[in-house]
């Protein structure tokens, strides 16, 4: 009967960490017995992009394993095998998440804070402009009161996005979806519902955060602009591989195009945000 195991390499290893005993080197492409140790048999562990070490099996003295037992080691070999390429595998595809997540919350900051940025540049430079005539001075206030609704802005997007990937860390995409009716709807007053459909449509942690900032985008326009009551946020994957978000309410709408440049970024955000998917 098998009395040990464990998992390494041959037990005479030389100073630079390799096999001293050859015929347990042969051994690694398959099942061996080590000449130097005959009570000692030696599974590979492996699968078909890696070898992982062996499987070392120590029997008592004159003991063999029968054909059924040596089946069953190797089967269980090879499962141990399939199971630590498994176990690599998925840290690899964790250090790529991790590092796609790295890259959505760079380019979300660049895109969300970059033009709102260059806009307040372009007031101050304004207001420079007209502080350096007294005659001007009068025309100050309306370049104050943009560069202030600006900041404003700025601080808002900052926020909106420090939110989004918190939250991101504790839940799936419908779990934030429905965070995000539950906050603007109390904020507004609004009776906001909600309705998530993807079936079998799969969306990527990127794609994931645009459609989250899309959604909290509208329902933010929906709370300062709409005058509604009640509102309806739908997010629902078609046949054809697509995903719809929809966001409507009972308000008076945005009508023309607005006026203020904060709201005016706000809408060109969200169409390149869909274009992006």
């Amino acid at each position: 009967s098998v009395i040990a195991s464990s998992m390494g390499g041959c037990p005479d290893r030389n100073e630079r960490g390799e096999d001293a005993c050859g015929a347990c080197r042969a051994a690694s492409d398959g099942v061996g017995l080590a000449l130097h140790h005959p009570a000692l048999l030696r599974f590979p562990l492996r699968d078909r992009e890696h070898h992982y070490g062996m499987l070392r099996l120590s029997l008592p003295d004159g003991a063999r394993l029968e054909d059924w037992q040596r089946q069953l080691v190797e089967a269980l070999s090879r499962h141990i095998g399939m199971a630590l390429g498994a176990s690599r595998r998925s840290e690899q595809e964790r250090l790529l998440a991790l590092q796609e997540e790295r890259s959505v919350i760079a380019r979300e900051l660049h895109d969300s804070l970059a033009q709102a940025l260059s806009y307040m540049k372009i007031q101050v430079s304004l207001l420079q402009g007209v502080l350096a005539d007294p005659q001007r001075r009068a025309e100050a206030e309306p370049i104050l009161a943009d560069l202030r609704e600006g900041i404003n802005a700025a601080y808002r997007q900052l926020r909106e996005l420090l939110v989004s990937f918190r939250l991101g860390l504790a839940g799936d995409l419908k779990t934030l979806l429905a965070d995000a009716v539950r906050e603007y709807g109390a904020r507004g007053g609004v009776e906001v519902q909600l309705e998530v459909a993807l079936g079998e449509c799969a969306l990527r942690p990127n794609q994931e955060v645009h459609v989250l900032q899309i959604a909290r985008e509208a329902l933010s326009n929906m709370v300062r602009h709409a005058q509604a009551r009640r509102a309806r946020v739908s997010l629902i994957g078609t046949d054809d591989g697509m995903v719809e978000l929809t966001v409507m309410d009972d308000g008076v709408g945005l009508g023309m195009p607005p006026a203020d440049a904060h709201n005016h970024h706000g809408m060109a955000i969200m169409r390149e945000r869909a274009s992006s998917l």
